[in-house]
């Protein structure tokens, strides 16, 4: 039997490209995302993807898509589909504009968030400023952060159209009033 000798350098060079062309493919799946915005090593905001692009982000790690777009908006895309079969979960979450920038819908957007534990997220909307605006207000209502700090998070984000929706959503409450009984000159008919 006759043994072929590898050299180690060529072997090390070998081992360097397919790791290039991993991270190469990583980051072409994530390239194809319309309005991609890397905001940490994990989560990731985007306008709509296509199905093609969908169908790719496995490949880059993502492991959940939270989806805040009304179905209603996307008709003809069977996207939970898309992306359970591509073997990631899917989170549908339906904010309706201005309208749809409740607590409850950030709590719930939290909780997705949090529950996400494999891999990269993906949340998107039609064109990232939904979920520019949950990543505002989740900062002031569930982190605690200042307003601004809670603004500056949310442009960060993808927030664009909403923003005078949520700075007014950020501002604190007008403080509770005791009402006192005073004194009136107003004396019932008996």
């Amino acid at each position: 039997m006759r043994h072929i000798r590898v050299p180690f350098i060529f072997l090390c060079g070998m081992l360097a490209a397919a790791a290039v062309n991993s991270a190469e493919a990583t980051a072409d799946a994530l390239s194809l995302l319309p309005s991609h915005i890397t905001l940490d090593e994990r989560f990731h905001v985007s306008a709509q993807p296509t199905a093609e692009a969908i169908v790719k982000l496995r490949s880059a790690g993502v492991g959940t898509v939270i989806n805040l777009r009304p179905a209603s908006e996307t008709p003809d895309l069977d996207e939970k589909g898309i992306v359970e079969k591509a073997g990631m979960k899917y989170v549908s979450l339906p904010v309706a504009g201005a309208v749809g920038l409740t607590r409850d819908n950030v709590v719930a957007f939290d909780q997705a968030m949090a529950a996400a534990s494999e891999g990269k997220v993906l949340m998107h909307c039609a064109s990232g400023n939904r979920v520019g605006a949950m990543m505002a207000l989740r900062a002031r209502w569930i982190q605690g952060k200042s307003a601004d700090e809670a603004l500056a998070i949310g442009r960060s984000s993808g927030l664009k159209g909403l923003e005078a929706d949520v700075k007014a959503l950020l501002q604190p409450e007008p403080p509770k009033v005791d009402v006192v009984s005073a004194p009136s000159g107003y004396r019932p008919q008996e």
